[in-house]
């Protein structure tokens, strides 16, 4: 009963999750209602998930049929989107979307922002834009 951050069905998880974020509940806080690292990591995981799964919808991207490289064009400009709008790890990215160490990570959204963030400052609109070419 020590481990994980909730028990209870995913609706559950989402509505404590929605008044924590109401509450403005920090790490620190969040910490102090006896949340463990383990539970901390699973809320983080499935705070991420949402935001992935709305901007892959948008864009048109299947999760479950990505390209197997690492550095697929559509894994790179979801990882993008995620760290400019969310505070996403690159530990958790690599291991979502099979995009090998999470050093890597950071390579891959460095080079597609280098070469695409001359076009706008608009995160969104920068991953519109980019080219579907598969890799």
């Amino acid at each position: 009963m020590s481990r994980g951050w909730a028990l209870g069905s995913a609706d559950f998880k989402a509505e404590l999750r929605r008044e924590y974020a109401k509450a403005n509940i920090t790490r620190e806080r969040f910490e102090l209602v006896g949340v463990d690292r383990i539970g901390q990591r699973e809320a983080r995981s499935e705070i991420w998930e949402e935001p992935l799964q709305s901007v892959a919808s948008r864009l048109g991207i299947a999760l479950d049929a990505l390209p197997p490289a690492k550095s697929a064009l559509l894994k790179v400009r979801l990882a993008y989107w995620l760290k400019q709008n969310t505070s996403v790890s690159n530990q958790w990215l690599a291991r979502r979307l099979n995009m090998g160490q999470p050093g890597s990570v950071t390579q891959y959204v460095r080079r597609f922002h280098a070469r695409n963030a001359m076009e706008s400052s608009d995160p969104m609109e920068i991953v519109d834009r980019s080219h579907m070419t598969p890799s």
